[in-house]
This record gives C-alpha cells, structure tokens and sequence, in this order.
C-alpha cells in the first residue's frame, strides 16, 4: 500500500467501493429512481420542499432576472446617443416579447414562472429544457417564437433504445461527444411506456436560422456528464430517515394521548359486538382517541404507555442542517430563524445565501436565458422592427442582468457601505445591481417624482449628494410609445 491511510483496505472500509464509475453510468442507472424520489419529496417533505422554494425565490426572485443592454458598436468605452437608443429599442424589443405570458408557448406561465420551473426542475431531477417553437399566430403574440418548458422524463432515447456512442438518454451526440439535438416524447413516459404508439420528436440544438432551439440547464455535474442528477441525491437517504422517525414519534404520541381503555374478555357475544363497532383489538385496528378496545380475557386494564421523545430535535435539528449545508443553503435562512441569531450570525447567513444565489443565477442565465433574450433580439432584427450598425452578435445581445432584490436585517447600515463603496470609485450601476434594482430607472423614477412634488409644492428633506458630487436631476424624457405588433407575420426563420 501507499501513505495514504484512505487507500487502505482494512475493515474500517472494508465495504467501500474502490472502483470509480463512469458519470454517465451513474445517470443511466440510478437517475429514475432519484428523480421519483426527489419529485416526491418536493411534493410532501415540507423540509425539502422549503429548501428549493427558498432557492427559487432567491435566485429568480419575485420578477425574474431581467436583462439590460450593454449594446456597444465599437471598441470605445464611450457610449455615443446612437449606441443610447439602440440599448433602450433592444430593452424595449425584450420586455413586450416576454410581456405577461407571451414568451410560454402555452400561454399559461410568466417569464418568472419559466425561469423557476427550469431551475426547480435542473435542482430536483438534473435536468431543465426548453425548447423553442414557431408560433406566430397565438392570442397576444409580439413575436412568433415562443418556448416551451419541457419535462426532462419525456426526453429519451426512441423507443426506449440502447445508449450507443451517438446517443445517450435521449441526446443525440456528434463524433466528439458534444450534443447536437434532443429526443422528445410526445407524451410523459408514465402514460404511454406501454403503449406501441409511442412517439418521439427529435429536436436539432440549432435551428435552420441558426439560432438555439434548445435550452438545457444541468446541476453541478461531473466532467463528460451529458445529463444532470438531482442536488438531493447525497441527502435522500436522510431525509427518508427524518420522514420515518418523524412519523413514529408523531404516532408515539398519538397513542399516548389516546388513553385507550382495553377490556379483556372470553365472552363471544361482547368480542362480537366489540367487532360490529370496530372495537375489536387486532393488527388492523387503528387505535382511536376515547375508544375501548376488546380483547383476551375479562378484566379491565388502562393502556400503560410511557414514551417522552425529548430527544426528537436533537435528531431532527443535524440532519435538517446537513441537507441545508450539501446544498449551500444556510439552514436559518431555510427555516426563517433568523430572527433566533444576533445581527452578525444574521448578516453572515444572508451572505452565504446571496453567494449561492449569485452563482446559481450566472449558470441560470448563461444556460438558459442569455438564450431566450437572444432569440427575441434576433428575430426583431429579422423583421426590420430593430435597426443596428453592428454585426457582431456578442455585442448586439450583450447585456447586464437584473438580480433577485436582498435584504439586509440593517438596511441602514447597508446605504452607508454602498455610500462606501461609490465613494471608493465603484460604479453606482453595480452598487445598485447588487440590491436588485436598476440605477437608470431610478434616475429617470426620481426625477419624475422630483418634478411632480415640485408641481405640488411640495419639499422632502434629503440628501443631494452622491460620491461628494451634487445630484443632478434630469428632466424625465417621454414615455416611448410601443408600437402595435404587426398583423402579417413574416415566414417562420
């Protein structure tokens, strides 16, 4: 053996595995029975289910992750008045397309319901698609391509094949491994697994245009996985744990607060009328508060049942921390017991939490809604509605994003620190990025609402300065006026 004490083979790790699997083999063997299990957990564990809600709600946040142009036609860091007006065409181009329910092929979610269901669906199972498609012609349609979310069970190989070289759980895949298209089925494999008629779609990365017509988000996956696994697949076996023990010691105590009376008796007439009534004791019954229960021998005895279950929390309380913690989500933030920690424990929770946020939000929006932006970018330059000088796509869909809003037990102190940090020489864009809101609207926000108390007469004392230098107040400009979207669509790209 070498120096390393965790290579050895003595009894202490006597059934530890030493054979190191392939990650796709992982997938392909145990991911429907995670997927089952975790699904079914979000639906029932009030733990687990509070754990991905405080996720979602922390990384999408309340509007969704909204995308601002960065739209530059040079190199120059100076953004002239042409570059101006094409960056508030090319936001205005995005909110009517993902306006209300329009970018949902179905019509049913919002922008911020699509952005949840992928990233749930990637946290709980692996895996978050969507796939693009041409439907001009929809209720309230701005433009004629839509997305639509897809469940990651319905992607897989036709009709149930083998995975080869070229395909794997339903991707299919180029001679160096990369995925160029997708395999769909009709309908949830739960319905039709038995059925001959099963249909599959197979839908290319890129369409005939060439832009994505698939979007796929993985959680955290090893290198040379194709398909994501679940973030509850190292902590199912604990949460099963917590779900049993829990349901004993609830039982426990019900049985204990029953006081149940048990009579014993040979008589055949008082055991059947026990039975008529229910109250015959055997496997099967359930015992019920307030009830007599027949049984045996004639006597009469009181249920003697002494349980305490004291220690309950010090079961429950680890293992709920050590989900938490496998997910990088603190557990005070999971339970809404903030308010149980002094304002340091407080302030070092959130952080932990707005970090994990953070980087969930980067891979959201580099997987999947960088892309749907894109499309909608693309297709108002199709129709001549979006008029630019650059043909450098990088620059004409590059832009900033819009986070979940934080906050801070002490805001107070928060508005002192971003004070700080623009007095250091950051930009007041990024300070205010980091809370969640948009430093242009805001401008634009106060000086209408500056020009309208002034109309009014009326003075609010505050602060009139920024980074030491006066606070200028714009006049507020027009609000532009959308334009109708056009009755003839154009043919599909």
């Amino acid at each position: 053996m070498g120096n390393y004490n965790g290579a050895a083979s003595s009894r202490f790790f006597a059934d530890w595995n030493l054979q190191q699997s392939d990650a796709n083999d992982d997938f392909w063997l145990d991911h429907q029975a995670l997927s089952a299990r975790a699904w079914d957990l979000w639906r029932n564990d009030p733990y687990y289910h509070a754990l991905i809600e405080t996720e979602v709600e922390g990384v999408v946040g309340p509007e969704g992750l909204r995308a601002r142009s960065l739209y530059q036609e040079d190199d120059s860091p100076d953004t002239d008045k042409t570059e101006n007006k094409h960056r508030e065409q090319i936001d205005a181009s995005v909110r009517r397309a993902t306006a209300r329910t329009r970018l949902d092929a179905g019509g049913a979610m919002t922008y911020a319901e699509m952005s949840e269901a992928i990233f749930r669906s990637a946290k709980v199972v692996g895996d978050g698609y969507s796939v693009r498609v041409w439907k001009p012609n929809r209720p309230d349609a701005y433009q004629g391509s839509a997305w639509r979310i897809i469940d990651s069970a319905r992607v897989s190989n036709p009709s149930y094949g083998p995975n080869t070289d070229r395909l794997f759980e339903g991707h299919q895949l180029d001679a160096d491994g990369r995925t160029i298209g997708i395999h769909i089925q009709k309908t949830h494999p739960n319905i039709t697994r038995s059925a001959p008629s099963s249909e599959w779609v197979y839908v290319p990365i890129y369409g005939p245009d060439g832009q994505r017509q698939v979007t796929h988000r993985r959680n955290g996956c090893r290198p040379e996985q194709i398909r994501g696994l679940g973030s509850a697949a190292p902590v199912l076996l604990y949460l099963r744990m917590l779900q049993t023990t829990t349901e004993a010691w609830a039982i426990a105590k019900r049985i204990q607060a029953s006081y149940a009376l048990m009579i014993k008796t040979d008589d055949p007439a008082t055991a059947s009328q026990g039975d008529r009534h229910g109250a015959l004791l055997s496997g099967k019954v359930p015992i019920k508060p307030g009830m007599r229960y027949y049984h045996n021998h004639d006597s009469v005895e009181p249920l003697n049942f002494n349980f305490q279950g004291n220690d309950y929390e010090m079961f429950r309380n680890p293992i709920i921390e050590a989900v938490c913690a496998a997910e990088g989500v603190p557990y005070e933030v999971v339970l809404k017991r903030l308010t149980k920690s002094n304002m340091a424990a407080s302030r070092a929770a959130l952080l932990t939490y707005y970090t994990f946020c953070r980087r969930e939000q980067n891979r959201q929006i580099g997987s999947t809604e960088s892309v749907w932006v894109e499309n909608s970018i693309r297709e108002e330059i199709a129709r001549d509605r979006l008029i630019v000088r650059s043909d450098d796509w990088d620059e004409i869909t590059r832009c900033r994003w819009l986070r979940a809003p934080r906050v801070w037990p002490d805001p107070h102190r928060e508005a002192q620190a971003a004070k700080a940090w623009i007095d250091m020489g950051r930009s007041i864009t990024s300070v205010f990025d980091e809370a969640g809101f948009d430093f242009e609207d805001e401008i634009l926000q106060r000086a209408r609402d500056d020009k309208f108390m002034k109309a009014q007469g009326v003075t609010i004392a505050t602060g009139t300065t920024i980074a030491g230098a006066p606070l200028i107040i714009a006049e507020p400009p027009d609000d532009p006026v959308d334009e109708p979207a056009p009755e003839d669509q154009p043919p599909p790209l």
